[in-house]
């Protein structure tokens, strides 16, 4: 998709990799990141919701910055939940002795503890972002789908 240099802005994160997006696709990029429907990412960013889908799909810079950008989130997130492992586990040995007057309470608390652990990845399976986080590979992505479409 090809940008006027008019409309479009770089930004370069601290790997780097630089986004030559229009001011549209910024707004859009984050309006999806906050977890927008592309209806409502083209109502926000001024166009028309088959552009934010064709930004989603095709426009290689635009997926590119998509999946720095959730992979960025994704390590912030994570980081969090690590910081609660200690107090999940600390719940759990907790309630492990105590006796079946505080069951309710302790359903509720070991409930609370698994998810924790759950989202740390301790046990079930990730849902860590994938995808490409250049122009390149998605390119590359794009065009081995391609390719194995028309097998």
């Amino acid at each position: 998709m090809a940008k006027t240099t008019a409309l479009a802005r770089t930004d370069t994160d601290e790997s780097g990799q630089s986004d030559d997006l229009t001011p549209a696709q910024e707004v859009a990029l984050a309006e999806l990141l906050a977890g927008a429907t592309d209806v409502q990412a083209a109502e926000a960013a001024g166009v028309h919701r088959q552009c934010v889908n064709k930004w989603r799909h095709h426009d290689a810079d635009f997926v590119a910055a998509l999946n720095r950008r959730r992979a960025a989130m994704w390590e912030e997130h994570t980081d969090r939940i690590r910081a609660l492992i200690s107090s999940a586990l600390d719940v759990l040995a907790e309630d492990i002795g105590l006796d079946g007057g505080w069951m309710d309470n302790r359903r509720y608390r070991q409930a609370a503890a698994v998810h924790i652990l759950r989202a740390a990845g301790i046990y079930g399976a990730s849902l860590a972002p994938t995808g490409p986080t250049s122009a390149d590979g998605v390119r590359g992505a794009q065009a081995l789908r391609d390719m194995l479409d028309r097998l």
